[in-house]
């Protein structure tokens, strides 16, 4: 069996194509849909049930009842080809299975009422529950990490900074408005929110619901981080030197025990945005919730150091002597504070937040500037930077571990592809093969990557699911397979099977993919491509493009009768002959190929003459001087200069020298103008000896523009690109923007102006 996996809403089976596959569910739900009427389920099917069993032993000519994923689902299939070659080893078998599958069908018709009618009472017995894969969920879990997050930023923050401030009723509504949203997912979590057992069945039961939530040992954290401590304040209004937001928050710090579920709410989000469309790079993503970390712990960590340093100064209100802490230090408290007191402003407020987020940074990333420290009279910031300072190198550790994932996985496709050419060239030079062979290897790895990346054509279709790889190809070679000999004609089940076993190869220019005389046993589907045909006197009569190729030779089972040679880059799809035959058999169409081919005999050779007779018109002596066969040279246009020549060597090295010269003068000449030259003392003028140097890199760089346009060929893609309007084209478009931008020649004006040697520089 195979597995394969499927999305929400995706139709398994059409109306166009009969199915040849049984279907067992592992995961998820699938419902079974009339053909007369798309919207009516005449079933719904849940994990470890199965449909289509019926065409494992009579081929359907059209599907009884169409499918269609509700949920995302795992569903392993079994194809009639697998099951009758098992089926075949035991022949009093399949005379019982027959009569089984015709129980079976009849007792499944005879039980749909019934089965809906108790799916009917089930919905309305447990009418109130939350399916785990709904869209609600999903942007319910984003709200709770909100309300999260607003408790772990505003609740601490509040303690340590809003000192003097009452409770406000902006601050009771938002406090309570995350509260209620944690009671109401209290609610959810115990009483309505299904899951899916170890069967992968839908769990509903309220019980069920109940127990699997104290089994996931969240329920004790929310029921902590419920309890209303803050009720104390009617007793206990103030703390001092906490007032009373200042005390109310000390009493809600209880909250702070929903952040261990953040990780699990982030994921949940990315699943969310996923499930939506939202593409997230994985990546940015990395950082961005390994910046959040960082952030989350220095916001706390600075709220601690300063709460820390402000009860200091109230233990010692007056008394400059102890005071002893970092606050002081900067100049961020009071030397006399007082409980009850002024508010602390906005502006104060913000000025001892910046510092104290400025110390935690400083020291969570193990920089430590050293401008704001710990007092050294003061044991507990001592302790508590040290504290810090373990705490920094963890994260140091782990910002190192994940920088490095993330380095590694940024081209790993390069890499990988660059490993494998490492290899091929190394193998060909240790087997000393000629020089154009090896250029030809290289060649062949460059358009490989420049197409796919590195992956050949086979396995890079063996990446997408086969029911979505039907479709791909389908939608790539569909006119080419409407008009091929046979399969036009034959049943949807098996062409779909037949672009199936497509697969996809790459040829470079000159490549062959066939001689004359060969064995015809491939069928070539040109989808990005430009062949000539040639005769055996290597004259090209003819070019073919994004069209059928080999057809009457293939299936006449003959010998190829003219030549095919790749004229560019080439993407092709092929279907060997043992494949065709084995899907004859596969589908029992031997005979029917026979009748067909017997019929259509004409067509096939119908297309043999008129190509038969092209070559024998260019027979003649005079038609194969007037094509001239190819010689294999290649004609450079004159004025061109190839890559290779020796004068494109030594302009390339002295580009380069100019370069380089450019890059360590600039800034010279900026931070350390000329001396004086000229009439005017008061001025720095230009050095006439440099300006004549850069006037010189000038022309030279202005010259190099117009090489690179009309006269240096260039290599592109692992081709030789020698007309000046293809790699002119080639250059303007990727290139001639900045060189041009470059070459304006501000700093000679400038120069002629009488600007001194900084701003000539800065030109």
């Amino acid at each position: 069996m195979e597995q394969v996996f499927y999305g929400a809403q995706y139709m398994i089976l059409t109306e166009d194509v009969p199915s040849d596959c049984m279907y067992f569910i592992k995961k998820g739900r699938v419902d079974l849909l009339a053909t007369n009427n798309k919207e009516k389920i005449i079933r719904k099917l849940d994990a470890n049930e199965s449909f289509a069993e019926g065409c494992l032993i009579e081929k359907w000519e059209s599907n009884p009842f169409l499918a269609k994923t509700s949920t995302e689902c795992e569903l392993w299939i079994l194809r009639r080809s697998v099951f009758k070659k098992v089926i075949n080893e035991f022949p009093r078998s399949r005379s019982m299975l027959k009569k089984i599958v015709k129980a079976e069908d009849t007792r499944r018709r005879a039980s749909v009422a019934s089965a809906l009618k108790a799916a009917e009472k089930a919905r309305r017995k447990y009418a109130l529950y939350i399916d785990p894969h709904s869209y609600y969920l999903q942007a319910w879990f984003g709200l709770i990490l909100s309300a999260t997050l607003y408790s772990l930023v505003v609740i601490p923050f509040r303690v340590s900074f809003l000192e003097n401030h009452e409770i406000s009723t902006t601050w009771l509504c938002l406090d309570y408005s995350t509260d209620l949203m944690f009671l109401a997912d209290f609610v959810m979590r115990g009483c309505l929110l299904a899951f899916y057992d170890e069967n992968n069945n839908i769990v509903v039961q309220r019980r069920a619901i109940w127990a699997h939530y104290i089994e996931s040992g969240k329920m004790k954290w929310h029921i902590l981080a419920a309890l209303p401590i803050e009720a104390l304040v009617f007793s206990i209004p103030t703390m001092c030197p906490l007032w009373k937001l200042q005390t109310w928050s000390l009493f809600r710090l209880n909250k702070l025990l929903r952040a261990i579920e953040i990780p699990q709410l982030i994921r949940r989000v990315e699943h969310s945005l996923a499930k939506a469309g939202v593409k997230v790079p994985k990546n940015p993503l990395k950082l961005l919730k390994l910046l959040l970390i960082i952030l989350l712990l220095g916001h706390l960590n600075s709220c601690v150091f300063f709460a820390m340093a402000n009860f200091n100064q109230h233990a010692h209100s007056g008394d400059l002597i102890n005071q002893n802490n970092w606050a002081n230090t900067e100049g961020l408290l009071d030397s006399s504070p007082a409980c009850p007191g002024e508010p602390a402003s906005s502006e104060v407020v913000s000025q001892q937040y910046t510092a104290a987020l400025y110390w935690a940074m400083a020291t969570i990333s193990t920089v430590g500037y050293g401008d704001i420290t710990a007092d050294l009279n003061s044991t507990q910031e001592i302790l508590y930077s040290t504290l810090i300072l373990l705490v920094g190198m963890s994260v140091y550790t782990l910002v190192i571990a994940s920088l490095e994932d993330i380095v590694s996985q940024l081209d790993v496709t390069s890499s990988l592809h660059k490993t494998k050419t490492d290899k091929v060239n190394t193998y060909a030079q240790t087997q000393c093969l000629p020089e154009a062979l090896k250029s030809k290897i290289t060649s062949y790895y460059e358009q490989l990557w420049q197409r796919h990346l590195g992956v050949k054509g086979e396995k890079l279709l063996n990446y997408v699911p086969e029911y979505l790889k039907s479709d791909l190809v389908s939608k790539m070679t569909s006119r080419y397979i409407d008009s091929t000999f046979f399969i036009k004609d034959s049943s949807s089940d098996f062409i779909r099977h037949i672009i199936q076993c497509l697969t996809l190869e790459i040829y470079l220019p000159d490549d062959y993919l066939y001689r004359e005389g060969e064995k015809s046993d491939i069928l070539y589907y040109l989808y990005d491509a430009s062949v000539d045909l040639l005769t055996a006197q290597n004259v090209k009569f003819k070019t073919v493009s994004c069209c059928l190729l080999g057809e009457s030779s293939f299936f006449l089972f003959e010998p190829h009768i003219c030549t095919a040679r790749a004229a560019d880059s080439c993407e092709v799809f092929q279907l060997s002959m043992d494949t065709f035959i084995d899907a004859l058999h596969e589908y029992e169409l031997v005979s029917q190929f026979s009748e067909y081919l017997s019929a259509h005999h004409s067509t096939l050779e119908a297309a043999k003459a008129s190509i038969m007779k092209t070559i024998q018109n260019l027979s003649s002596s005079k038609m194969v001087h007037f094509l001239d066969a190819d010689d294999g040279r290649i004609k450079v246009p004159k004025g061109v200069v190839l890559p290779d020549n020796k004068v494109r060597v030594a302009w390339d090295v002295a580009a380069f020298i100019g370069l380089v010269y450019i890059i360590f003068s600039v800034p010279t000449k900026i931070s350390f103008p000329s001396d004086t030259v000229g009439i005017s003392a008061t001025k720095e003028f230009v050095n006439i000896g440099g300006f004549m140097v850069d006037l010189l890199v000038d022309v030279f760089f202005i010259a190099d523009i117009y090489c690179r346009a009309r006269k240096f060929a260039v290599m592109k893609d692992g081709f030789l690109i020698i007309l000046p309007h293809e790699f002119g084209k080639i250059y303007r478009d990727e290139e001639s923007a900045v060189d041009l931008v470059s070459s304006i020649p501000i700093s000679t004006i400038v120069c002629i102006g009488g600007a001194d040697g900084r701003v000539y520089g800065m030109c």
